[in-house]
């Protein structure tokens, strides 16, 4: 005979409730996963639609984005010397080079 055998200070493990039927939680399973089957399929709904239906006109707009000309204005003003002469003057130029 042990000392610990008739008394028990703590508890090993928490009781299991037992209110929830198996039924429900299978059927609240299966509705979880329709849930996300239906969320994917109109993910794929979309992509389908972005890629392939409405794929030309995003292409074309991009293209349009992409090859857009800004004309950068070249004033800077003149830059002068101590003694007042001229060192750089302003030039127009359509070229990065």
């Amino acid at each position: 005979m042990s000392y610990f055998e008739g008394r028990r200070r703590w508890r090993s493990r928490k009781e299991k409730r037992e209110g929830t039927p198996a039924g429900r939680s299978t059927s609240m399973t299966a509705i979880m996963r329709g849930l996300v089957i239906l969320m994917f399929g109109i993910l794929i709904i979309q992509l389908v639609n972005l890629q392939v239906i409405k794929g030309e006109q995003y292409r074309e707009q991009a293209e349009i984005n992409a090859l857009r000309e800004i004309p950068i204005p070249a004033n800077r003003g003149l830059i002068y010397d101590r003694n007042g002469t001229l060192l750089v003057q302003n030039t127009a130029r359509f070229s990065a080079t």
